[in-house]
C-alpha cells in the first residue's frame, strides 16, 4: 500500500536528502498523495493492536450471507467467502470470536484495469465492522447512503475508485470515524455540513474529486482533526476563519481549487501545522507576520498565487522548514539576509516573481539545500565563488535575470549539480573550462545569454549530460584538433552540438575492402555500441520479425542448395541443415555469405549503423546492382522458443512495415559458426525522432505530422489484428521514406499471446513511454501500445521530448499536457515551429488523453485511433494515398496470411524434429 511518499520525506529529523531521494517527477503533479498511504498502514496497524484476538471460528451464517451477495453482484469469487468456511482462512477480512466481520481490506483489484463494479448495500448488514477498504478497485456508481448503518465504522477507505455522485449526508450518523478517504474519485456536488458532526475524526482526504462549493464553516468544529486534504477540486470562496479551531491539525492540503481572498491571521493559531499547501488558487495579499508562531511548518507551498510584498519576514525563525515555494506569486523587493537561517531548507523555489538585487551571501550557506530556483525576476549583480557552500546541490535555476560579470571558475566545483539553468541572464561572460567538472550534470542552458568565446572542450567529457542549448548566446564550438577529452564509448549532447570537434576525437574507422571469402569475419562490435542511426535502417525490425522470417529464410536457403550445392558449404553440419529445411518453400531472395562480406565490405566498422542485444545492423549495397541500399542485420542464433512467432510473422507484411528483402543462412568455413542474416528496405528519410529534433532546418507540418501518425496508426492496427504487441513505441522507431510515408521498425520486443495477454519476466520499452499498468503486472496487451502511441502523439504535437527539464525539473510530456490543461494554458501544446489550427491540436491531444488513460479499460483500440486521426487529417484536406491502400489490402493480406500458414506448419514440425539423436533439447544452431 505504500505510495510514492511517505511522510518521513518531509521530516527534518531524517538524514540530509539525496538528489536522487527528492521525486521532483512527483511534486510537480501536485497530486500530494503523499500522506494517504501512510495513514492507512498506520490505522491498519492500530487495528490489528486493538482487535480481538483471532480464535478458530466460522463465518457467522448472516456475515455469509452478505459476502455471498456481494460476490453474486461483483461477478467474482474470494477464498474463504462462503458459508461454513473458516474466518482465518477467509481472504482479506478479519473476524471476531462470534464469527461477525470487523474488517474488510479489499484493495487493488483495479490495478489491471478490471473493476468490481458498485458498492453493495448488502454490506450495511455487516454491522460490527470497524474498517472497510474497497481502495483501488474501480468500482462505479455512487457512494450508498446505507453505508450509515456501519455505527461501529472506524475508518472508511474508498479512494481510487470511479464513484459518482454526491457524498452522503447520512455518513454524519458515523460517530465513530477517525478516517475517511474518498479522494481520487469523480464526486460532485457540496461537502455536507453533517461530515462536522463527526467530531471524532482525525483524517478528512476528499481531494481530487469534482466538489464544488465553499469550504463549510462548521468544519471547524472537528477539533480531533490532524489531517485535512480537499485539494483538487472545484472549491471556491475565502479560507474560512473557524480553521483556525483545528488545533491538533498538522496537514492542511488545499491545492488546485478557485480559493480566493487573504491568507489570515487566524492559521496562525494552528500550532502543530507542519505541512501547508495552498498552491495555485487566487489567494491575494501578504503573508501574515503572525506566521512566525507556526514553530512546527515544515513543507510550505503557496506557488501560484497572487500573493504580494516583500519576502516574508515571518520565515525568518521558521528553521525547521525543508520545503518552502513561492514561485509564480508577486513578490517584490530584496532577498532578506535571514534567508541564511533557513538550515533546513532542502528546496527553495521562488521563481517566477518580482525580486531584485543582489543574491545574499547568506543564500550560499544553506547546508542543505538541494534545489534552488531563482528563475525569472530582476536579480543583478554577480555569482560569487562562495556558491561553492551549495556542496549537495543537484538543481540550480537562475535564468531570465540580469547577473554581470563572467561564470566563477567555482560553479565547477558542485559536483552534484544535475541541471544547471542560465539562460537569458548572463551578461558579457564567458564559460569557464571547470564545467567539465560537472560530471552529473544532465542538462545545462544558457541560451539567450550574451556570452562570448568557445564552448569549454571540456564539456565533451561530461557523458551524462543529454540536453544542452547555447542558441543565441555567441559561443561557438571548439575548432578541430584541440585537447581532445570526448569518451568514445558513449558521446554526450555536446557531440551533437559539436559534431565536427568530436569527429576529430575519434580515430577514423579501418579501411573496408572486399577480402576472398576465405577471410575470417571481423569480429562485430560489442552490443552495448548506442543505437543511433540504426533506427534510420529499420534496426531492424528486430528478433520479431527478425527470427520469424529466420526459419522460412533458412527453408529457401536448403531448398535451393540441396539443388545448387556451393563447394565450401558441403560439410556435414550444413548437409543435416540443408535435410532439415528441405521441405520448406521459398519465400524471399536468398544470398550467400560471399554475398553478404562483399555487400557490408566484410562487416566494416565504417558500416555499422547500430548495435543491439538481437544483433548488429550495417549498411550494405546489393551485389545483384551494385546500387540498393539494404540494412543488413546480422543476427544472433535461433532457439526453438520462437517458433510461433516467426510462423505468425512470416506472412505479416504492410506498408507501414520495414520489409524484408532476403537473408543469409550459411556455416563460416573456418569457425563453424552458423551466419543468420536478414536484409531489410534502406529507408533513407531518418526516423521520427530525427525530424522531431529541435534543430532540425525544416520542421515537420501539421498535416505532415498527422499523416505520419495516420500511417502508423494503421500499422500497428495491422500487426493488433493478430493480437501482436510492439512494446516499444517511440519516434527513433518510425521510420520515414522519400514521401514521409511512416514504417514500423524495432520489431525485437514482439511477443506473441496465446489470446490478448503477453504474459512477460521483464517489462520492455523505453522509458516515459511505458505503460504504467503494464510496467507493473508484466502482462502486456495492445492496450499497452495504446499507452504509447498516445504519448507518442503527445511528442510530436508539442515538440517536446517525451520527458525534459521544465525550469530544471524532469517532467513527462503526458504528465506536463495534463498540467496545461488543468491551468487552461492550451497554447503551449502546440509545437510553436508549427502553423496549426487550434482545434486540430486539441484534438488530437484529447484523443492521446485517452489513449493514455490510467485503466486499460478506458483506452480506445488502435482501429479506432487510426479512424479518428485519418477524419482530422480529412478535415483539413489532406489524405495519404498509400495509407488508404494500404486499409484496402489488410483483408487481402489476411487471406494470404491463413493460406501460407498451412505450410509453415508442416515447416515447423521440420523444426521441431531437428534435434539429433542424443542430443535432447539443443536448438537447431546446436546441431
Amino acid at each position: 500500500m505504500a505510495g510514492p511518499f511517505s511522510y518521513h520525506r518531509f521530516n527534518t529529523n531524517t538524514s540530509r536528502y539525496s538528489c536522487n531521494s527528492y521525486d521532483l517527477q512527483c511534486r510537480s503533479s501536485r497530486q500530494y498523495r503523499f500522506l494517504t498511504p501512510v495513514l492507512t498502514v498506520c490505522l491498519l496497524a492500530s487495528f490489528s493492536c486493538f482487535a480481538p484476538a483471532v480464535i478458530a471460528q466460522t463465518l457467522a451464517p448472516s456475515q455469509a450471507a452478505v459476502l455471498a451477495e456481494c460476490q453474486r453482484q461483483w461477478g467474482a469469487t474470494f477464498p474463504g467467502w462462503t458459508a461454513g468456511g473458516e474466518c482465518a482462512d477467509a481472504f482479506q477480512l478479519s473476524c471476531d470470536s462470534d464469527g461477525m466481520i470487523l474488517a474488510m481490506t479489499l484493495e487493488h483489484y483495479g490495478d489491471d484495469g478490471a473493476s468490481l463494479g458498485s458498492i453493495p448495500d448488502a454490506l450495511s448488514n455487516l454491522t460490527r465492522l470497524t474498517l472497510l477498504s474497497l481502495s483501488y478497485n474501480g468500482m462505479t456508481g455512487s457512494i450508498p447512503s446505507s453505508l450509515a448503518n456501519l455505527r461501529q465504522l472506524n475508518t472508511l477507505s474508498l479512494t481510487t475508485n470511479e464513484l459518482t455522485g454526491s457524498i452522503p449526508s447520512a455518513f454524519g450518523q458515523l460517530q465513530m470515524l477517525t478516517s475517511i478517504d474518498l479522494s481520487s474519485n469523480l464526486l460532485n456536488g457540496t461537502i455536507p455540513a453533517s461530515i462536522a458532526t463527526i467530531t471524532s475524526l482525525s483524517s478528512l482526504d476528499i481531494g481530487i474529486n469534482r466538489l464544488s462549493g465553499s469550504i463549510p464553516t462548521s468544519l471547524g468544529s472537528l477539533v480531533n482533526l490532524q489531517y485535512l486534504l480537499l485539494n483538487t477540486n472545484k472549491l471556491m470562496g475565502p479560507l474560512p476563519p473557524s480553521l483556525s479551531n483545528l488545533s491538533k491539525l498538522q496537514m492542511l492540503v488545499l491545492n488546485y481549487n478557485g480559493l480566493s481572498g487573504t491568507i489570515h491571521d487566524s492559521l496562525a493559531n494552528l500550532p502543530q501545522l507542519s505541512i501547508l499547501v495552498l498552491a495555485n488558487n487566487s489567494f491575494s495579499g501578504a503573508i501574515p507576520s503572525s506566521f512566525h508562531r507556526l514553530s512546527n511548518l515544515d513543507y510550505v507551498d503557496l506557488e501560484g498565487n497572487q500573493l504580494s510584498g516583500s519576502f516574508p519576514s515571518a520565515f525568518a525563525s521558521l528553521t525547521q522548514l525543508s520545503y518552502l515555494s513561492l514561485k509564480s506569486n508577486l513578490f517584490s523587493g530584496h532577498l532578506p539576509s535571514f534567508i541564511g537561517n533557513l538550515s533546513s531548507l532542502t528546496l527553495l523555489d521562488l521563481g517566477i516573481n518580482q525580486l531584485s538585487g543582489s543574491i545574499p551571501s547568506s543564500l550560499w550557506t544553506l547546508p542543505a539545500l538541494l534545489h534552488l530556483d531563482l528563475s525569472d525576476n530582476i536579480l543583478s549583480g554577480s555569482l560569487p565563488t562562495s556558491i561553492t557552500g551549495l556542496d549537495g546541490l543537484c538543481t540550480l535555476d537562475l535564468s531570465a535575470n540580469s547577473f554581470t560579470n563572467s561564470i566563477p571558475d567555482a560553479l565547477g566545483s558542485l559536483t552534484t549539480l544535475t541541471s544547471l539553468d542560465l539562460s537569458n541572464t548572463m551578461v558579457g561572460s564567458t564559460m569557464p573550462s571547470t564545467l567539465g567538472g560537472l560530471t552529473q550534470l544532465a542538462y545545462l542552458g544558457v541560451q539567450g545569454s550574451r556570452l562570448s568565446g568557445l564552448l569549454p572542450a571540456t564539456l565533451g567529457s561530461i557523458t551524462a549530460l543529454t540536453k544542452l542549448d547555447f542558441n543565441g548566446t555567441g559561443l561557438a564550438c571548439p575548432p578541430p584538433g584541440t585537447s581532445c577529452v570526448v569518451p568514445q564509448t558513449r558521446p554526450s549532447a555536446f557531440c551533437s552540438a559539436c559534431t565536427s570537434f568530436c569527429t576529430s576525437c575519434t580515430p577514423p574507422p579501418p579501411p573496408s575492402p572486399s577480402p576472398p571469402p576465405s577471410t575470417p569475419n571481423a569480429s562485430p562490435p560489442s552490443s552495448d555500441s548506442g543505437l543511433s542511426t540504426g533506427a534510420i535502417v529499420g534496426i531492424a525490425v528486430g528478433a520479431g520479425l527478425l527470427l520469424l522470417a529466420l526459419t522460412a529464410a533458412a527453408a529457401y536457403w536448403f531448398w535451393r542448395v540441396r539443388n545448387q550445392p556451393v563447394p565450401h558449404k558441403q560439410n556435414s553440419r550444413a548437409a543435416r541443415l540443408m535435410r532439415k529445411y528441405s521441405k520448406v518453400p521459398p519465400m524471399c531472395q536468398q544470398y550467400s555469405l560471399d554475398d553478404m562480406e562483399q555487400a557490408t565490405g566484410n562487416w566494416a566498422e565504417g558500416n555499422l549503423l547500430g548495435s543491439g542485444g538481437f544483433g548488429d545492423v550495417y549498411k550494405g549495397v546489393s551485389p545483384d546492382d551494385g546500387r540498393t541500399l539494404w540494412a543488413v542485420k546480422r543476427a544472433k542464433l535461433l532457439t526453438n522458443d520462437f517458433d510461433r512467432e516467426v510462423s505468425q510473422m512470416a506472412t505479416k507484411h504492410h506498408p507501414n512495415l520495414v520489409r524484408l528483402l532476403g537473408f543469409c543462412i550459411d556455416v563460416h568455413p573456418q569457425t563453424a559458426h552458423v551466419e543468420q542474416i536478414l536484409i531489410y528496405e534502406f529507408v533513407p528519410n531518418g526516423d521520427l525522432e530525427q525530424r522531431m529534433a529541435p534543430d532540425t532546418p525544416t520542421p515537420l507540418t501539421l498535416q505532415q505530422r498527422l499523416d505520419i501518425l495516420v500511417g502508423a496508426a494503421h500499422g500497428f492496427e495491422y500487426l493488433h489484428s493478430f493480437n501482436m504487441v510492439h512494446r516499444d513505441i517511440k519516434p527513433a522507431n518510425i521510420l520515414l521514406d522519400t514521401n514521409l510515408q511512416p514504417k514500423i521498425a524495432d520489431f525485437g520486443l514482439l511477443r506473441m499471446g496465446e489470446g490478448t495477454t503477453v504474459n512477460a519476466t521483464r517489462v520492455m520499452g523505453t522509458p516515459g513511454y511505458v505503460d504504467p499498468a503494464y510496467a507493473r503486472t508484466y502482462k502486456a496487451t495492445t492496450a499497452t501500445d495504446v499507452y504509447s502511441f498516445g504519448v507518442l502523439m503527445l511528442v510530436v504535437t508539442t515538440g517536446r521530448e517525451v520527458t525534459f527539464y521544465d525550469r530544471g525539473k524532469s517532467v513527462n510530456v503526458a504528465q506536463w499536457v495534463q498540467e496545461q490543461i488543468g491551468r487552461n494554458e492550451t497554447a503551449a501544446l502546440r509545437d510553436p515551429r508549427m502553423e496549426a489550427p487550434e482545434d486540430i491540436v486539441m484534438q488530437i491531444t484529447q484523443l492521446a488523453i485517452r489513449c493514455t488513460a490510467k485503466r486499460t479499460a478506458h483506452r480506445p483500440g488502435m482501429a479506432d485511433v487510426a479512424s479518428e486521426l485519418q477524419s482530422m487529417l480529412s478535415a483539413m484536406g489532406g489524405g495519404s494515398s498509400q495509407v488508404i491502400r494500404a486499409a484496402e489490402k489488410v483483408d487481402a493480406q489476411l487471406d494470404i496470411a491463413n493460406a501460407n500458414a498451412q505450410d509453415l506448419d508442416e515447416a515447423f514440425s521440420i523444426i521441431d524434429g531437428m534435434k539429433e539423436p542424443g542430443n535432447s533439447g539443443r536448438s537447431p544452431d546446436a546441431v
